[in-house]
Order: C-alpha cells, then structure tokens, then sequence
C-alpha cells in the first residue's frame, strides 16, 4: 500500500471515529429530548457514509512500487567502486568489513548472490551459506572474515575486489581452535547456531563424544577437552552448526575398536559387511565374535548364567572362551577403524584411576566436575 494511499485511508478512519464518539454522545440525549432526533440521524448518515469512503478505498487494488533487489558486486559490496581497482590494504579491510556488515543488513533471508565459484545465500536464521558442488561453508555476521575467505569461494572474489590477499589453507596447515580456554570455548559452543542443513548426515566425532552432548559444567569440560584437542573437528562443527556439511566421515567407519584380523574370517567377513552390528555389539560391551557365534548358535553360556552378562564378561579366543571385562577393554581401546588401520584419529585423554580426574594428552590431570587443575 502506497504511503499516500495509507495517509488517506487513516485521515477517514479518524474522521468515521470522531463522528461516532458524537453519535454516541448523542445517542444518550437522544433518549431524553426529542429535539436531537434529526440531528442524531444526520450524524449517523454521516457516519455510514465515511465508513462506506474508508472500505472502498480500503479494497481498491494499489499499485505500489516493487522493493529493490539487493545487488551487490561480485565482492557482496554495495559500493559499486570497489570492484573498480584494488585500494591500499588498511582501507581495502575497513571497506571490506563495511560491506561484510552491510550485506547482513540489507539482504533478506532465501536471497542467493552468485559469484564466480559457488554461491552465496541468506538463511532464515541470519547466518548466510557459501555453495559450490558438495561444498559450503556457513557464516553470520560476527565471523571471522578471514576464516570467510579462506574456507569459501569468497576469499577469490574479495581479493580481486578488495586487493587482500589470503593464504591458503592446505592439509598441512595447523588448524587454530576456535577458543583459548574452557570459559571462551562455554562462551563458543553457546554461539553456534542451530540451523542444520537439510542433507545433515552426523559425523563419526559425535558418536565419540556423545555421551557429553548433554548435561553440565563436567560434561562440557569433557567437550572442551575434545575439541581442544581436535580443533579441525571444532571447526567442522561450528560449520554444520550453522548449515554446512562435514568434511569429516559420517558412515561410522571410524568408530570400530575391534580387530576383524583377529576374528574367525566368517565373523570378520559378517562384520565388514554389517558394520552396525559390529558397533553395537561394542557400544553393548559385547565381544564381537562371542556375540555373532551366539546368534549363530554355535557358543551359548553355561545354563546358569544370563546371556548378555556372559557376553559382557568373557571374550572368543582362538583357544576358547575366557573371562573378560569387556567394559573396560573397550573404555582402553583405540579407535582403529573397520580397516584396523585408522588409530590415532582420536586424541582422547584418558581416566586417571589413581586421582579420578581427567589425564589430558600433555599428561595434566583436571577435576572432571570443574575444570580445575589437579595435578
């Protein structure tokens, strides 16, 4: 609705109203004193001839002028001239920001901006995503530029625009965690968002650390831990956290502690195929193979013993079957994967028996409540 269509429509609403307070009000002497019969019946006529100009003015189609499109440079810039030629760095950064800024306040959510590689479009939730092919990478407003640039198609464009140049990121390069501490890592995790991306598929990490997804202080520590640790990782979930996909596996084939070398080969060949069964019988403290030779119906436990505690408490050798607290073998076990040869991908500290902290991988132990320092 045009604004002066709106004006007029509000200047006969207002007028309709002061007619009927004065309706009103006369209504109630109308009562009283025959003499206002004429008038109160003029102002009524007067009333229902605003009320009948203010609807159809109301109804009447208006044509209203279309709202400009955003359209930014290849650089996501409203400043037509930077993409004219390459300003002195210290300028160049400040326009860059600018801009940066200005397309979260100008672009609305589901407007997509294609630039040379990929393209750039505008979530609901105020975070915008970078695509190209089976890449992207999310970001809002409070991210960082340079991780912008060097994790998306951006990072080439702004360079031609902006003359800034950005090294790239190659497999070798050290991967800086997103925090310094557990207090700036609770203030981190409490800053990503929420907004998974359609085609989401969890990566194997979570399957490591989900038993600390939930709960309190202790449980994030644990987190914190992790992704100290593994600050890749951490930059990968603070992607799809914000509707990107994970550059890390999603098929579970990282999560197996189990050696299929040292199975019977029909097990092990069972298990290659099947490798959810295979983790849930770990995730269950299972020995694998006593667990797939008892569904097979080739080891059963003594009569007075309860199946699953057997299978918990005792482990197949090749000279049979003997006692084992598969719990514990497990809580030790590297993750080698369904190859046997993936140990090391997790870094994990370890249950310290003697203190009951949290041995971290430079050998300090923490409180696992708190946090703190214990030895």
């Amino acid at each position: 609705m045009s604004t002066s269509v709106s004006s007029s429509l509000s200047g006969s609403l207002s007028a309709l109203g002061s007619v009927l307070q004065d309706a009103a009000r006369l209504s109630a002497k109308a009562g009283q004193d025959a003499s206002f019969s004429a008038e109160f019946q003029a102002l009524i006529n007067g009333a229902l001839q605003k009320a009948t100009q203010a609807l159809e003015l109301a109804q009447q189609p208006q044509a209203t002028a279309p709202t400009a499109a955003y359209q930014p440079t290849v650089s996501l810039s409203t400043n037509p001239a930077a993409t004219a030629s390459p300003v002195p760095a210290a300028s160049s950064r400040s326009q860059l920001e600018r801009d940066f800024q200005t397309y979260f306040s100008q672009v609305q959510p589901g407007q997509v901006v294609q630039i040379a590689e990929g393209a750039v479009t505008r979530n609901a939730d105020g975070s915008a995503t970078w695509r190209s092919g089976d890449k992207s990478y999310t970001f809002n407003a409070s991210s960082s530029i340079d991780e912008v640039a060097r994790n998306s198609g951006l990072g080439k464009e702004w360079t031609k625009s902006y003359g800034i140049e950005w090294p790239a990121q190659t497999a070798n390069a050290p991967v800086k965690a997103p925090f310094t501490d557990f207090e700036s890592f609770k203030s981190w995790e409490k800053g990503l968002g929420n907004q998974l991306a359609a085609d989401y598929e969890v990566p194997d990490y979570i399957g490591v650390i989900r038993l600390s997804l939930h709960g309190g202080d202790a449980e994030a520590f644990q987190r914190y831990v992790f992704f100290k640790n593994h600050p890749d990782m951490a930059a990968d979930y603070q992607n799809i956290r914000n509707g990107g996909l994970s550059s890390f596996p999603v098929d579970g084939s990282t999560l197996i502690k189990s050696k299929l070398s040292e199975m019977p080969a029909d097990v092990a060949d069972y298990y290659r195929a099947n490798p959810d069964s295979l983790r849930m019988a770990e995730g269950f403290d299972q020995d694998p193979t006593l667990a797939r030779l008892h569904r097979l119906g080739k080891a059963q436990p003594p009569e007075d013993l309860d199946a699953s505690s057997w299978l918990r408490h005792n482990k197949w050798t090749a000279a049979g079957v003997v006692p084992n607290d598969n719990r514990i073998s497990f809580a030790n076990a590297d993750y080698i994967g369904l190859n046997g040869s993936m140990g090391g991908t997790y870094k994990l500290a370890q249950w310290d028996t003697a203190t009951g902290g949290l041995r971290d991988l430079d050998g300090k132990v923490y409180a696992t409540l708190t946090g703190t320092l214990m030895a």
